[in-house]
């Protein structure tokens, strides 16, 4: 049985909680601290959110995403009651290894809210929903099920979770859950044309330009059915802000490519390349895929790091 409500029960017993989104966060993370934030504030609960890497500015329109804190200075290091993590598939991932043994040094509960099937279970509450779109729609559910009146603030963050990690309700994961629990945020409040318009409809001349780059890249593995494309360091270092300016390609091309599955390599030159695959094949399991390189994530989207760097090898590319 789901702890929906033991961990809801833990959040309003704690006087100190902590709400923390991974590394390199995206919408849902970041929607789903926001999300968490306002539900608790309505119950007269009071949170700290941080995310170990900046907020890219597409999130803007989040409510509360100022409120994230990216500094570890700007947290206490005095220990938490409740210290949540959100859609991070194991503590590496979510990178706050160094900090979680001053936060729960007072007996503070781990809780860990996730919808990613290759999560490692590794708090002393575990609510992982493998069968939810995004990890706010687990957090609309863990909320209905403790009867918590939702605000159209807390739906606006939730919503915009569904919606980036649905791609726009476009890709597999846009199941008949996660278009009733669309309905259920829009019914309190949410609005999803200034997401879509947020997100899908304001790209910069720079993200096309790298789009661009990636798509002259694009090679086609006949043998696997496999397309392939890499982003380099150069690329990144002349687009401005060209980390968020990826974000969306691997979706973008599984949407438009006859291939069995995609997979977009980047590397921003910081030691590690890091991949993203998409699939729409019912017979392909991405993330026992990406576990085989240290990463994870569902059957069909799931991502991995692994260091090193990509060169040219004649007209391919190769990670060494």
């Amino acid at each position: 049985m789901l702890p929906y409500h033991a961990i809801w029960h833990r959040l309003l017993a704690s006087r100190d909680i902590l709400l923390v989104s991974p590394k390199r966060p995206d919408g849902d993370s970041i929607g789903s601290i926001c999300g968490l934030s306002e539900a608790l504030r309505s119950v007269g609960k009071e949170a700290v959110l941080y995310c170990p890497d900046p907020i890219p500015a597409t999130f803007d329109i989040i409510p509360h995403v100022r409120e994230v804190r990216s500094q570890k200075s700007e947290v206490r290091s005095q220990p938490f009651d409740a210290i949540v993590i959100v859609d991070a598939g194991d503590i590496a991932f979510a990178g706050v290894a160094d900090d979680l043994p001053k936060w729960k040094a007072g007996g503070g509960a781990l809780i860990v809210i996730d919808h990613h099937a290759t999560n490692a279970r590794y708090g002393d509450l575990n609510c992982v929903v493998a069968d939810a779109a995004s990890t706010t729609e687990v957090i609309h559910r863990m909320l209905a099920a403790n009867r918590v009146p939702l605000t159209a603030a807390a739906a606006a963050c939730l919503l915009f979770g569904l919606v980036t990690d649905t791609d726009g309700f476009t890709n597999p994961a846009a199941s008949a859950s996660a278009i009733a629990a669309a309905a259920s945020l829009m019914g309190a409040g949410a609005r999803i044309a200034p997401i879509l318009r947020q997100v899908y409809r304001s790209k910069p001349i720079d993200a096309l330009m790298l789009w661009g780059r990636a798509f002259e890249r694009l090679r086609m593995h006949p043998v696997w059915d496999i397309a392939t494309t890499v982003l380099l360091p150069s690329d990144f270092e002349e687009c401005a802000d060209g980390a968020e300016r990826a974000e969306g390609l691997s979706n973008f091309l599984q949407a438009v490519l006859p291939a069995r599955a995609i997979l977009v390599l980047k590397d921003s030159g910081d030691g590690i390349v890091r991949g993203s695959l998409r699939t729409q094949r019912d017979d392909v399991d991405l993330g026992r895929l990406a576990e085989q390189f240290g990463g994870g994530g569902h059957r069909k989207a799931a991502g991995f790091g692994i260091p090193g760097r990509i060169v040219q090898d004649g007209d391919r590319w190769k990670v060494t």
